[in-house]
């Protein structure tokens, strides 16, 4: 009697999951129960709006609590402020700050003139020739701009304080509608020969307030030189 070989059995292995070969999904991890997503986005929307609202009822009201701006009054304030630039006049290129209490006044021949009572300073500008001297020309044209002075020029005198400009001056003492008075004026040319001509007439006693403002203008209207 012929023994018969028993069945065998072999084992292969599993074949692959078709999602890249990496096997099966873990099967303690449960599936997705169906709606959850939408559940989970529910809850984000409530926990995100809830804070939302309180800040809006705050902020609604802090607006009911505030008082009502104070209402702006009937009529602007009348304080009158006072101007930063004072009063300034000019001739040609120079000018010079009208000194509180001076007024300037007309002059028909072109000449800047500011005065305070008898108390006068005037200047003119013109063009000189290269070969003119301050100290040749300030007397004749102190002579024709010394109004009511009465009173005998010094000799002019340059004091070679520029060094590109002609400068000369001269003063004298007299009187001025009975009053005693002296006089002082200035002349210089520059190097383009534009000419400036300053008389100052005064009766105010020296080292006055006006006799001060007087100096004012008359440096100022330098300064450009």
């Amino acid at each position: 009697m012929t023994s018969q070989q028993p069945t065998r059995f072999e084992n292969y292995p599993p074949d692959p999951v078709e999602s890249g070969g990496f096997g099966e999904p873990s099967p303690d991890a449960p599936p997705n129960a169906p709606g959850s997503g939408v559940m989970r986005r529910t809850l984000i929307g409530v926990g995100v709006g809830l804070p939302v609202l309180w800040l809006g009822s705050v902020t609604l009201g802090r607006m009911l609590l505030a008082p009502d701006p104070p209402s702006p009054p009937d009529h602007p304030s009348s304080e009158v402020t006072p101007s930063a630039e004072p009063d300034r006049v000019s001739i040609g290129r120079h000018s010079a700050t009208v000194p509180e209490g001076w007024d300037v006044a007309d002059d028909v021949n072109g000449a800047l003139i500011l005065t305070s009572g008898s108390n006068r300073v005037l200047a003119r500008v013109f063009a000189a020739r290269t070969t003119d001297r301050a100290e040749d020309l300030i007397g004749a044209l102190t002579e024709r701009s010394r109004g009511d002075f009465v009173g005998s020029l010094d000799g002019a005198v340059n004091d070679g304080a520029y060094l590109y400009v002609r400068h000369a001056a001269v003063s004298a003492r007299g009187t001025l509608d009975g009053m005693k008075a002296r006089l002082g004026a200035d002349l210089w040319i520059d190097e383009r020969n534009l000419a400036l001509l300053t008389v100052k007439t005064l009766t105010a006693v020296s080292g006055s307030e006006i006799a001060a403002a007087a100096d004012r203008v008359v440096r100022e209207l330098s300064l450009d030189l």
